[in-house]
Order: structure tokens, then C-alpha cells, then sequence
């Protein structure tokens, strides 16, 4: 069974007690309201009746089988999920909410690390990712550095693809997510190439980063793009209608990026997601090349699927590995201190192309070495993918 990880998720705003953010969202009014008080008892039992009202599978949520007041509210949900399809609601507070969701800010290193095999069949702690302007960034830490160590007063001895070792202090600080980075533009036999890597779906800023982007890009006049979403875990399927037209341009105008479809008795919300309108920055390509990972999740998959339909004409070409798998949607749901964040909705594109709970496998399968920094024509992902643009075939 895949592991469960916290994603962002493909999320819609509906908080019970002040509204909808998105403006297609505020029509939408569940039967289940904030609860009246705040106790242990009072917390689950709203838990318990959204799932049986508006949860996707409210028709698979059992009778209650536990005292209300036995346990806390994340062990309450998940006594009561339908686990056959669902390893994504969750509970956050709202401290957190309003942190990662809103504000867009964190308070941590500011790196993403993984567990590599060595030759030696030895592992080693590997930086996948750096965030720009983290306290990590500020260090001078980047992709594929070794984490040989750490102290407890947060000095890391960090070895550099070239075998250097350095101690650096990294402390955890709170700094903006900036999810739109490592702009640059590659020319390859006489074509110029837009890429970047995209981190998440929310943030406050995302709108005017990609325009700053797609200006770019098309100033240059680019004419391929690759988009790079291997550790992008979703977020809101606003930006990603917005994304997906800033890369089809009047190619995807009026179209459907996906139909959200809701429990049966919520079906008079079922509803559809379009591409926004087309934006002066958009590039009209007929063709994109999208890095996938593991860690691709939800909203990016909703653009890839989205894109993929017919009605576009556009080619999706996919590269690295199978993305997680979560064609499904959900709103979030505010009560005391805490965000109810249950799936409500399942998704699929204007060809009905859905359900990939198993994830969508890549077009050309390449592993990710973490050896080289994103832009570098040697990173295993990318040099597939120019080695695409350039063949119009997989290398293998």
C-alpha cells in the first residue's frame, strides 16, 4: 500500500462559518455547520456528521462505533475514513492553515532531503530541494548536497557533489515560500527552451511570479517549455486553470480543465473547472514537457490530465516517474481551532479521463539521481527531456 503524506492537495475554500474564497465556490453551502461548542464530544460528532453528509463516500461511513469523547479529533477521522480510496483527509490547525495555505510562510530549515543507496549499498541523506530565500538558501546549502551529520545546536556537515565538506548553521526561521524558481531559458539547436520549477499551488504570489515567468519567456520567444512539478503536491485548482492557459492560449479558451463530481446528495454542485481567460503573457504551445515524480500530486496532476484532453490539441509529455494518484478534490472546513480538510469531490477531464489512483505513468520513465541542480543539462530529468524535444521519442 502507498504510504500517506500530507499533500496540499487540490483544494476549494468553503469556510462554514464566513464563506467562500473563490468565487465559484461561494454557492456551495453543506448541511453540516461549525459546531456550538468546542468540546472533545462536540468536535467529533461534527467530524462524524460531515462525513456522513458531504465526505464522497459518506455512503461508506459506518455507524458510530466509539464513544464521541474517547479520543482526539485526527484519531476520530481516521477511525471512520473509507480507507479503500482515501489516504488524503486530514485535520491541520488553523495556525497552520493560515501559515502554509494563506500567508505562504514556513518556519523551518527550508530543505527537502531524501534517503539515496550508495554503491557500497550504504545510504546517505540527500538535499532534493532548496527554497529560495530559506534559511537552508541563505547557507549556501543546494540540490544534492550530503547531509553527513548535525548538531544539536543546528550546525550541519554537508559534503558537496565534488566530495568538499563544509559545517555550516542552518536555524530554523520563518521566511516566504517563493514556489516559482530556477527561471531559465536553454537553447538546444536552435531552439529556445522555457523552464522552471514549480513547487506548490498556493501562495500569495503565484499569479505574478508565472506572469513574470511566461513574460519572460515570451519576450524570448521560446518556443518549448518545460515545466518541472516532481515535488509539486497541489493546491488550488484556480491557479492551476491559470497556469494551464498560460501555456495553451487560445488553444484551451472556454475549455473544461476538469469536472469536479460530488456525493449524491450534493450532485447539484457538480460542476466544472475551466482554464482561465487567456493572458497577455500566454504562449499558445501546441506541445509541453512536464517533470513528474512520486511527489507529484492532485492540482499537478489536474493540470496534466486537464491538458491531455482532446479538445486541446495539445501534446503532454510527461517525463520521471508515476505521480502519486489523487484524482479527487475537497473543500476545506473550519471548527474551533481546527481545519477539517475531507475529500469531497472526484475529478476528471473534458474526455471523462479520471481515477488514476494508482497515478499516471510518465511518458519516458526516468529515475531522479539528485546528482546535478535543476538547471543543469546533465540533471537526470531535464536532459531527457531535451533529448525528447530533440528526437520527438523517449531515449529508451
Amino acid at each position: 500500500m502507498r504510504k500517506k503524506i500530507f499533500f496540499i492537495l487540490t483544494l476549494s475554500f468553503i469556510f462554514q462559518a464566513c464563506g467562500g474564497d473563490e468565487k465559484h465556490e461561494k454557492s456551495i453551502r453543506f448541511a453540516v455547520m461549525s459546531p456550538e461548542g468546542c468540546s472533545q464530544k462536540q468536535r467529533n460528532q461534527f467530524i462524524y456528521d460531515v462525513l456522513k453528509d458531504s465526505y464522497l463516500w459518506a455512503d461508506k461511513v459506518g455507524d458510530m462505533n466509539i464513544s464521541l469523547d474517547s479520543t482526539d479529533d485526527a484519531s476520530f477521522l481516521d477511525n471512520f475514513l473509507y480507507k479503500e480510496k482515501d489516504r488524503f483527509s486530514f485535520i491541520i490547525s488553523q495556525t497552520v492553515y493560515q501559515e502554509h495555505f494563506v500567508s505562504g510562510t514556513a518556519k523551518d530549515f527550508g530543505f527537502r532531503s531524501t534517503n539515496i543507496k550508495n554503491d557500497d549499498n550504504s545510504t546517505s541523506t540527500v538535499i532534493k530541494y532548496v527554497f529560495k530565500g530559506s534559511p537552508a538558501d541563505k547557507a549556501g546549502l543546494s540540490r544534492s548536497d550530503k547531509i553527513i551529520s548535525k548538531t544539536l545546536d543546528d550546525i550541519f556537515t554537508i559534503e558537496n557533489s565534488a566530495g568538499v565538506k563544509r559545517e555550516v548553521l542552518v536555524q530554523e526561521k520563518p521566511y516566504d515560500v517563493i514556489n516559482t524558481t530556477h527561471q531559465t531559458i536553454l537553447e538546444q539547436n536552435g531552439k529556445k527552451i522555457g523552464y522552471f520549477s514549480f513547487k506548490s499551488f498556493v501562495g500569495p504570489r503565484l499569479v505574478l511570479n508565472l506572469n513574470q515567468a511566461f513574460g519572460n519567456f515570451k519576450n524570448n520567444h521560446v518556443s518549448e517549455l518545460i515545466i518541472d512539478l516532481r515535488y509539486n503536491g497541489g493546491g488550488l485548482l484556480s491557479v492551476a486553470g491559470y497556469l494551464g492557459s498560460l501555456i495553451g492560449g487560445e488553444q484551451v479558451k472556454g475549455h473544461v480543465l476538469q469536472y469536479n463530481r460530488y456525493n449524491a446528495r450534493y450532485k447539484k454542485y457538480d460542476r466544472s473547472t475551466n482554464f482561465t481567460a487567456i493572458q497577455s503573457q500566454s504562449l499558445g504551445l501546441s506541445r509541453v514537457i512536464i517533470l513528474t515524480g512520486e511527489g507529484t500530486a492532485s492540482a499537478s496532476e489536474s493540470l496534466i490530465n486537464g491538458l491531455a484532453a482532446r479538445e486541446n490539441n495539445i501534446e503532454v509529455v510527461t517525463i520521471g516517474a508515476q505521480t502519486y494518484g489523487k484524482p479527487f478534490g475537497m473543500h476545506t472546513m473550519s471548527y474551533c481551532d481546527k481545519v477539517l480538510v475531507p475529500i469531497h469531490f472526484r475529478d476528471e477531464n473534458s474526455d471523462g479521463v479520471g481515477g488514476f489512483v494508482d497515478g499516471m505513468k510518465p511518458t519516458c520513465f526516468v529515475e531522479d539521481t539528485i546528482k546535478y541542480d535543476f538547471t543543469n543539462k546533465e540533471e537526470s530529468l531535464l536532459k531527457e527531456a531535451l533529448y525528447y524535444i530533440d528526437h520527438g521519442t523517449c531515449s529508451r
